[in-house]
């Protein structure tokens, strides 16, 4: 669109979106979307708070249950590209096939492999990698999950893929949470 003065309009051109949001223009509209990490709404004004999150969807019960289970936090700085320790590391689900949210714990928390440090790579959990989120999670199937190595197996549940179903899938929504040091 072209402005009296001869300038090119565009959707984005009054800088619309806050707290460093990408403004991806919609011509077809005559509108906008802003694109940006941290934030919500429809300038990218609103903080996105922990019980925003799409798995938790609003359910008190599980905001709590998260809140305790995420206490204390452990802080890394930088990566050291191996696996590591974590005596307090442990899994959890919200979703999943007994429709109970559960927390797995490790089975030693003595392990050197609670979780694999890579900067390269997504995370892994496990030895045996009893859970691993790969790099590009969303273009591949080779993430995956084989639990009963160095984390607990849900009881009943005996090797059958827990977390997704299948022991290699590919990640399409995965929900990371972190806390911010004061």
């Amino acid at each position: 669109m072209l402005t009296s003065g001869g300038q090119l309009q565009t959707p984005c051109s009054s800088w619309p979106c806050k707290n460093k949001g990408k403004c991806l223009p919609l011509y077809g509209e005559n509108n906008y979307k802003c694109l940006c990490k941290g934030f919500k709404g429809k300038n990218c004004e609103n903080e996105h708070r922990l019980q925003d999150s799409v798995i938790i969807g609003g359910n008190l019960t599980y905001f709590v249950m998260l809140t305790n289970w995420l206490k204390p936090v452990v802080e890394i700085n930088g990566s050291e590209n191996r696996f590591k320790n974590d005596s307090m590391a442990f899994l959890f689900s919200l979703k999943n096939p007994t429709n109970n949210p559960l927390k797995l714990h490790q089975i030693d928390n003595s392990s050197s492999h609670s979780v694999r440090d890579y900067a390269s790579e997504g995370p892994c959990f496990g030895s045996s990698w009893d859970l691993c989120i790969e790099d590009c999670a969303n273009m591949s199937s080779r993430s995956h999950e084989h639990l009963g190595h160095t984390y607990t197996v849900p009881s009943g549940i005996k090797n059958e893929p827990f977390f997704t179903g299948s022991n290699h899938y590919r990640g399409n929504e995965i929900e990371t949470f972190y806390e911010i040091a004061q």
